[in-house]
């Protein structure tokens, strides 16, 4: 009897993650579309090394916080290759707003500064 012959598709990242910058205490989410077959496996990095459990096509930090900001990447793949993000840079941004202040300094993690006014009431 014959076997049918099976054939695979190496993934092909149709989406790649984008940067993102957030406030201290929010979410940052990181997604990446591809198509595999069979179908794809994933794993996320932070500056080069693999998040344990970040196995999905989206990789969520629910509270971001300072040691958050990196570089991320994804490793797509599957029996029939393999395939990996360009790296992307996750931005955590906390604000140095003292009581009283009319402005504060939003410094971000990287050392870029940006001045923001507030109006008191």
């Amino acid at each position: 009897m014959r076997q049918a012959a099976s054939y695979g598709l190496a993934p092909l990242i149709l989406s790649q993650p984008k940067p993102v910058t957030v406030n201290k205490s929010q979410s940052a989410i990181l997604e990446v579309k591809a198509a595999a077959v069979p179908k794809a496996q994933y794993q996320w990095y932070r500056d080069g090394k693999a998040i344990k459990g970040a196995t999905q096509a989206v990789y969520k930090i629910a509270k971001a916080k300072s040691k958050d900001a990196a570089e991320y990447s994804v490793e797509v793949k599957n029996s029939s290759g393999c395939m990996k993000s360009q790296p992307v840079l996750v931005n955590v941004l906390r604000s140095t707003l003292r009581e009283g202040e009319r402005f504060a300094c939003l410094r971000h993690d990287q050392g870029d500064n940006v001045l923001f006014a507030f109006i008191c009431g």
